[in-house]
């Protein structure tokens, strides 16, 4: 018995952070996400997938889509990415649109966000967090962060990038900056989503 809880303890923390990067971005996401659930990819990046099965196919493109960033950003004058310091997290949850076509994630994002980019909402779907049969078409994001270490991520990684950048730097906007824009990527190459 205590050795499975040794297992337990190790395997706990050896999968979360020793530090993070800690700029304290507001959580529109609340999964109850269990680093033990994860797998560590091959680069070393956690990753926590509860739609599907997390497939070496998976992690390899994960790793690719991190070590492209990580290095662009180095490029660009940035420190090397912590891998430690973040995970990947796909959501059981996620859906394509019916309005925009996108893969997006549930969450409680201000409506106001996806009328400034022209998806008007009508009053009674605005506090809607998830598409409904009478609110099929609401606010909802592709990428978020959550709990300054999670970025929470439809599977096809659209925007990931963004997030990350964010969660790396601290820049809110990091399509502003140009010492962050060129690294941004919205796809990378082909994505698996089983």
């Amino acid at each position: 018995m205590w050795r499975c809880s040794l297992i337990f303890v190790w395997l706990f923390c050896s999968s979360c952070p020793a530090d993070s990067y800690n700029y304290n971005f507001a959580n529109v996401t609340d999964y109850a996400i269990q680093a033990v659930d994860g797998v560590i990819s091959p680069g070393g990046v956690l990753v926590v997938r509860e739609d599907a099965e997390i497939t070496d196919e998976f992690l390899y493109f994960v790793d690719v889509a991190v070590n492209n960033f990580d290095y662009c950003m180095q490029a660009h004058g940035w420190p090397k990415l912590n891998k430690k310091w973040f995970g990947v997290f796909v959501p059981p949850d996620w859906y394509v649109s019916q309005c925009s076509g996108e893969q997006l994630v549930p969450s409680s994002v201000s409506y106001r966000l996806c009328e400034n980019k022209g998806l008007f909402l009508p009053e009674e779907c605005r506090s809607v967090h998830a598409p409904t049969d009478i609110c099929p078409c609401v606010c909802n994001v592709r990428a978020t962060i959550q709990d300054n270490f999670w970025i929470v991520t439809a599977p096809n990684f659209k925007l990931f990038t963004t997030e990350l950048a964010r969660l790396s730097t601290g820049v809110g906007a990091p399509w502003a900056d140009d010492k962050i824009s060129p690294c941004l990527v919205t796809t990378v190459g082909s994505t698996p989503t089983k």
